[in-house]
C-alpha cells in the first residue's frame, strides 16, 4: 500500500465510473441515485476523491495501482482550507437541490457508526472509499486491499470502520473478516450497511 500524491483527470474518472456504473442487486440502489442523473453522481464522485487526494487519504495497492484506497484517522481531519471549500465545491457538482436532497437523507438515517463512535470518544481508522478497477475487479485486489488496512489496525490497535451500500458488499466484507454493526435505512431501496474490524479478529 503506497500512498498516492497525484492523481491525473483520467484516472480520477476511472475510480468515479468503477462506483457509478456498479450494478446493484435488484431492489437496492447507491444513496447517490438520489441525485437522479449518472452524471452528476460522477461529478460529486470526482470532486470527493480530488478532496480526499488533497487530503492525503488516498493509497494505492499492487504494482499497476489496482485498486485505491482512502484510509482517515478519527482524529484527524482534512486541512481547513478544504473543510470549508467543500460544501460549495459539492454544490457546484451537484446543484444545491439535489445537495439538500442527499443532505436530508443522511440526516433521516441517523448518526453513522463513525459519529457514534467519535461521539463515545473512541478512535479508529475510517475506511472511507475503496475501488478496485473494472479490468481488475474478481481477481482479489479487494482482499489484498483490505488484508492491508487489518495490518495497519493490529500495529495500531485501533478498529476499522467502513459503510457500504448493499447486501452483497456487506457479505464481502464479512468473508474478509468485518462485522455487520447496524444498518441505516433510508428508503426501502437504500441503506448503508455499518462495518467493522476489531484488531486481532481474523488472526
Amino acid at each position: 500500500m503506497k500512498k498516492v500524491a497525484a492523481l491525473n483527470g483520467s484516472a480520477i474518472r476511472e475510480i468515479a465510473e468503477a462506483y457509478a456504473d456498479y450494478r446493484f442487486r435488484s431492489g437496492e440502489k447507491s444513496i447517490f441515485s438520489v441525485f437522479g442523473s449518472r452524471d452528476k453522481i460522477l461529478r460529486y464522485l470526482e470532486m470527493s476523491i480530488r478532496t480526499a487526494l488533497k487530503s492525503g487519504w488516498i493509497y494505492s495497492v499492487g504494482d499497476n495501482r489496482e485498486a485505491y484506497i482512502a484510509i482517515s484517522y478519527s482524529d484527524s481531519h482534512p486541512p481547513l482550507h478544504i473543510m470549508l471549500s467543500f460544501p460549495f465545491r459539492a454544490m457546484k457538482a451537484v446543484g444545491i437541490r439535489s445537495l439538500y436532497d442527499l443532505s436530508q437523507l443522511l440526516k433521516n438515517g441517523g448518526l453513522s457508526l463513525a459519529d457514534r463512535m467519535k461521539k463515545n470518544g473512541e478512535k479508529f481508522l475510517s475506511v472511507e472509499m475503496l475501488c478496485v478497477r473494472k479490468e481488475y475487479q474478481g481477481k482479489g485486489y479487494m482482499r489484498m486491499a483490505m488484508e492491508e488496512v487489518f495490518s495497519l489496525a493490529d500495529e495500531k490497535r485501533l478498529p476499522v470502520v467502513l459503510e457500504t451500500d448493499e447486501t452483497l458488499k456487506a457479505d464481502k466484507y464479512r468473508h474478509l473478516g468485518m462485522q455487520l454493526e447496524g444498518v441505516r435505512r433510508f428508503t426501502h431501496e437504500i441503506a448503508l450497511y455499518e462495518m467493522v474490524y476489531r484488531p486481532g479478529s481474523i488472526l
